[in-house]
């Protein structure tokens, strides 16, 4: 794999997983560090992840961080390019369907 496509591995289900919240910090972790060429292979709940993702064709969102008290995370939904809460986004309605997928491995 070049280095350009190595950086651009696994951006999807690192994308949904922002979302989704199924990956646990240490496969993030391991998925970023492959990505930067320290590490040699990605977990297999990441691969998993991202086969979904992609036969799902989801078009994980643009995010936008706000600072009000604290930063808070948004994502920016395309229709009516307003920000709106991550649990307002459809893809937080299937987090309870990917965890029961990526148990299965």
């Amino acid at each position: 794999m070049n280095e350009e496509s190595k950086i651009l591995a696994y951006i999807e289900a690192l994308t949904a997983d922002t979302l989704l919240r199924v990956l646990t910090p240490f496969e993030r972790t391991l998925t970023c560090q492959y990505r930067a060429g320290i590490a040699s292979d990605v977990p297999e709940r990441v691969k998993k992840l991202q086969a979904w993702v992609r036969s799902q064709e989801i078009q994980p969102p643009q995010y936008l961080y706000i600072q009000e008290d604290e930063p808070t995370l948004y994502w920016i939904d395309p229709t009516t390019r307003e920000h709106k809460p991550l649990s307002e986004h459809p893809l937080s309605a299937q987090r309870s369907h990917i965890k029961a997928i990526l148990k299965r491995i």
